[in-house]
């Protein structure tokens, strides 16, 4: 499930931006998005750029350069964000069709090729478009020890903006929703006798030590240094000088799994199963929580032998019998509907964890389980399940 960053969409409304005599705002799919008074009409055909994409340094983007420009060692090029204009959210980019002129597939060996272009086409390759990456932190990168395993979806949530025929069919449908957390995507499985902890992407290897449990030092009264516990009371033997720094891999995602006992516990259960939940607070985005240490909340469960996610009603008694925590909940009592708009409000909101932050938004889920193939290259393994991001939080954390 790849986000397509760059297509051809029709633009379906226009109005104009309360107190602005020079600006419109745009729908297209699900999203709203700021253009020139009088720039398009509605039924045009364009290129619409998500939030998060990267556009190359072409002469067309040149006009994003002050505003938007990255490198930050992975990326390079002209970042798009969630931006407000006159008091209206503004997320992605419109641009018209003539832009795709003389570009071509990379592999199209044809010298000048032209391409006729219909709603919906993906020209993410054909831009040179990337999705934005953070540089990864060392004590997040961990050892390799392989891919993500093929027996488990990735945990990748698509937002609510793109899936208009999905909220139609299933509008009336009885959800649950919750707190969508901004901290790292962990993954920890247990089968034939094999456990495993996983980033959003890979496998790692198991770690002994990592950066956040590195021995700290301090100077006593003697002038001597003696290691720091996290209660600030010194301990241990008293040195005349600092030990060399200990070197430590860094992996954040070993250090939940001996925190939470997970092995232990996973063994115990005897179920082939896969935990999947979000790592927040210190070191993590910024910790826009602001919470002391670091934690792991569930967010899903795969039954590997069965090969389909858990419903709520079977995760609950199963996390409280690991003595696991799940994601906030926000209700669970919404009736689906099929309003876009409606359902980005709903996102918006403070955080459960920490009520004087916001939070980054919301993941929407039928409260019985359902899987719908027909929507496999929109939602991990055809499970109907989405995310609706806080446009307030992306203003204020991006």
């Amino acid at each position: 499930m790849t986000r397509r960053l760059a297509t051809i969409q029709k633009i379906l409304d226009i109005q104009n931006v309360p107190n602005s005599d020079k600006l419109d705002v745009c729908t297209i799919l699900g999203w709203k998005c700021v253009v020139g008074r009088g720039e398009y009409k509605v039924g045009d055909l364009i290129v619409y750029f998500e939030i998060d994409s990267v556009l190359p340094e072409l002469s067309e983007f040149e006009f994003l350069r002050e505003r938007c420009f990255v490198d930050n060692g992975i990326v390079r090029g002209f970042r798009l964000r969630t931006i407000k204009l006159r008091g209206q959210f503004s997320q992605g980019l419109v641009m018209p069709l003539n832009i795709l002129e003389g570009k071509k597939f990379t592999n199209d060996s044809r010298e000048n090729p032209t391409y006729e272009f219909n709603e919906g086409d993906e020209v993410t390759k054909l831009i040179g478009v990337i999705q934005f990456e953070r540089p990864i932190p060392a004590y997040l990168a961990g050892k390799v020890k392989g891919d993500f395993p093929s027996f488990i979806p990735k945990s990748d949530e698509t937002r609510v903006q793109v899936l208009q025929e999905l909220l139609t069919e299933y509008k009336g449908t009885p959800c649950y929703v919750t707190e969508k957390i901004d901290g790292t995507s962990c993954t920890m499985f247990y089968r034939d006798r094999e456990f495993g902890v996983c980033s959003r992407n890979l496998e790692l290897a198991k770690e002994d030590t990592t950066f956040h449990e590195r021995k700290r030092y301090a100077k006593n009264g003697n002038g001597k240094y003696q290691e720091l516990t996290e209660n600030g009371d010194l301990i241990g033997e008293e040195l005349n000088e600092l030990p060399p720094i200990e070197k430590v891999s860094e992996n954040i995602y070993w250090k939940m799994a001996r925190e939470y006992d997970i092995e232990n516990k996973l063994q115990k259960l005897g179920r082939k199963i896969a935990l999947q939940g979000e790592i927040y607070g210190e070191g993590l985005q910024k910790n826009p929580l602001g919470i002391k240490g670091q934690k792991w909340a569930i967010f899903s469960i795969y039954d590997i032998a069965e090969q389909r996610y858990l419903s709520i009603g079977e995760m609950e008694p199963l996390l409280i019998k690991l003595s696991l925590d799940f994601v906030p909940m926000v209700t669970t009592n919404l009736i689906l509907n099929d309003n876009i708009d409606e359902l980005v409000e709903m996102a918006k909101g403070n955080s459960v964890i920490n009520p004087k932050r916001k939070r980054e938004g919301i993941v929407i889920r039928p409260l019985d389980y359902i899987q719908n193939n027909n929507y496999s290259e929109v939602c991990k393994a055809g499970r109907i399940s989405f995310k609706a991001i806080n446009p307030e939080y992306l203003l204020e954390n991006e």
